[in-house]
C-alpha cells in the first residue's frame, strides 16, 4: 500500500479549482466549471480532492478510501467492521485526513495518517463530535454537543485549542448543524442548519419524528448517506436522520430505526440463529456413519 500511495502521488497535479465533486447517483462526479460531469467513482459518498490535487479521499461502506485522482487505483485505507467512518478532509499538507467516525454509537472526529495509520481520536470531549473541515491555512472546524446543543468550534489542527466560532450566537438555537465547510480566505465557514419549532414548545422528538418515518413521495431512493443509504422520501430522510443523532437507542428501536452498526450486528445475529436452528433440525447421521 505505501508503495501505491508513492506511485500515486507522483501523478501530475491537476488544477486545484478546476472542478468540484458531487455525490451524484450513489457515486461520485466530478464537474468542471463549464459543466463538464465526470462520473469518477462508483458507491461511494463524502469525496475530497488532495490540495496538490492527485488523490480522491471518499468514504464507501462505513470505511474510508483513497483514488488517483481519475479515480482509478481505489483502495481502502483501513477495514473497521464494528466502526462507520465518513466525511473525510485533507490536512493542507496532503499527509492526513480528518474524519467523522461512530464508535459505539457516538461521533467523534479522528486523524489518520497516510498511506496506513496510525488513527488518533482528536478534539474529544464528553459529548459528540463531528462534521470536520480544514481549512487551507489549517484551522480545524467541527461540530460538538458538549455544550448541550450543537455548537460550530474551532480549533487547531491536532484539535487542541477549541473556541466557538460564532461569538454572537444566533437568538434560536439550531437543534441540526452539519456539513461545514470554510470560505477560500479562511475567514468564514458555511453550513446547513436545522431547527425545529416543535422542540421549541417541549415536544418530545420521538413524536416529531414519528410522522415523518416512511412518507413517500418524489425525490426518493439511494442517499449519500451511509447510516440512511435508501429512503422513501426527504422527510423520509430528515426523520431518520434525527432518530440517529439525537435519540437513545431504545426510542430509535421502537420506531423502526438503526445505525449501520445495529443493522450488520442485527443481520450476523439472525443469520447465526438460522445456522443454529438448521443445525437442529437436521437428521442425525446413523451409526457407523454416512455410507
Amino acid at each position: 500500500m505505501i508503495a501505491a500511495y508513492a506511485a500515486a502521488a507522483a501523478i501530475r497535479p491537476e488544477p486545484r479549482d478546476a472542478r468540484m465533486l458531487v455525490a451524484e447517483g450513489g457515486g461520485i462526479v466530478s464537474v468542471t466549471p463549464d459543466g463538464t460531469r465526470s462520473r469518477l467513482i462508483g458507491g461511494a459518498q463524502d469525496a475530497s480532492y488532495s490540495p496538490d490535487g492527485t488523490l480522491v479521499a471518499f468514504a464507501r461502506n462505513g470505511d474510508l478510501w483513497i483514488a488517483n485522482a481519475d479515480g482509478s487505483g481505489q483502495r481502502r485505507l483501513a477495514a473497521t467492521p464494528n466502526v462507520d467512518e465518513w466525511g473525510p478532509a485533507w490536512l493542507p499538507d496532503g499527509r492526513s485526513i480528518v474524519y467523522t467516525a461512530s464508535v459505539a454509537g457516538a461521533r467523534q472526529i479522528r486523524i489518520l495518517q497516510l498511506p496506513t495509520g496510525p488513527s488518533k481520536r482528536i478534539a474529544a470531549s464528553n459529548a459528540e463530535e463531528y462534521s470536520a473541515a480544514v481549512s487551507r491555512s489549517g484551522k480545524l472546524a467541527f461540530v460538538s454537543t458538549r455544550s448541550g446543543v450543537p455548537v460550530i468550534y474551532v480549533a487547531q489542527l491536532n484539535g487542541l485549542g477549541a473556541t466557538a466560532f460564532d461569538t454572537t450566537p444566533p437568538a434560536t438555537t439550531f437543534t441540526i448543524v452539519h456539513d461545514l465547510a470554510w470560505s477560500p480566505d479562511g475567514t468564514k465557514l458555511a453550513y446547513a442548519a436545522g431547527l425545529s419549532l416543535g422542540l421549541q414548545h417541549r415536544v418530545p422528538l420521538a413524536d416529531l419524528i414519528r410522522p415523518g418515518l416512511g412518507q413517500y413521495f418524489v425525490p426518493n431512493g439511494h442517499t449519500d448517506d451511509p447510516e440512511i443509504p435508501r429512503v422513501r422520501s426527504a422527510v423520509d430522510y430528515f426523520a431518520r436522520r434525527l432518530a440517529i443523532d439525537w435519540l437513545p437507542y431504545a426510542e430509535r428501536a421502537e420506531l423502526g430505526v438503526y445505525t449501520l452498526t445495529e443493522r450488520v450486528h442485527q443481520a450476523s445475529t439472525w443469520i447465526t440463529a438460522c445456522e443454529l436452528a438448521a443445525r437442529r433440525s437436521a437428521p442425525p447421521a446413523p451409526r457407523g456413519g454416512w455410507r
